[in-house]
C-alpha cells in the first residue's frame, strides 16, 4: 500500500484500510505500508513514517494523518520532524540521530523509491496485489470513495486467489 501522510485521499482511506487490514489477519495476506513521496516536499513525511517504524511507533498512523490534515502541521525539514518527535512523543533528538537509525532510515527510504519505481507507482494511494507473477494495481479514479477502493482491493485479491 503506497501512501503519504500529505495525501488527502490516503487520509480519508486510512481508517478503512486499518479496518480491512484487521479483518484480514486470519488470511494468508501480507499487508505492507510503503510511504511514497509523489513530490519532493513529501519526502519528510515519508521519512517520518520510517522513523516511527524504526522506533516502534508505526501504530500512530492515524494520529500523524490527523496532525497533517486536521491541525495543519507541515513537515518541511528534518527540524520539523525532530520537533514533532520531541514535543508530541517525548523522544530525544539523540535517540533519532543514532547512526544506525540514520543508516536504516536512509536504506528504507531509498528502498521504497526503488520498489515504487519497479512497480511503476506514480500516485497515492496505490495498492499493489502481488500474486505469483501477476500484479494487480488499484489506484484512485475520478470521484474517490474509500469503500469502493476497498471493494476493488477485495476483488483483486479474489482474482489472485483463483488464478
Amino acid at each position: 500500500y503506497f501512501f503519504n501522510y500529505n495525501c488527502f485521499s490516503c487520509f480519508m482511506l486510512d481508517t478503512h484500510i486499518q479496518s480491512w487490514e484487521n479483518s484480514m489477519k486470519k488470511e494468508n495476506i501480507k499487508f505492507v505500508r510503503i510511504p511514497f513521496a509523489v513530490h519532493e516536499s513529501w519526502e519528510y513525511t515519508s521519512k517520518l513514517y520510517f522513523i516511527m517504524k524504526i522506533l516502534g511507533f508505526e501504530h500512530y498512523n492515524q494520529e500523524i494523518f490527523n496532525l497533517v490534515h486536521q491541525e495543519g502541521y507541515r513537515f518541511n525539514s528534518n527540524e520539523d520532524l525532530y520537533n514533532l518527535l520531541s514535543d508530541k512523543y517525548k523522544l530525544s533528538r539523540d535517540l533519532v540521530n543514532i547512526p544506525h537509525h540514520i543508516k536504516r532510515l536512509d536504506y528504507m527510504f531509498n528502498k521504497s523509491l526503488i520498489v515504487a519505481d519497479m512497480l511503476k507507482v506514480n500516485s497515492t494511494p496505490t495498492i499493489i496485489v502481488n500474486d505469483k507473477n501477476k500484479i494487480y494495481r488499484i489506484r484512485i479514479k475520478d470521484g474517490f470513495v474509500p469503500m469502493s477502493f476497498i471493494l476493488s482491493l477485495q476483488k483483486a485479491l479474489k482474482k489472485s486467489s483463483t488464478s
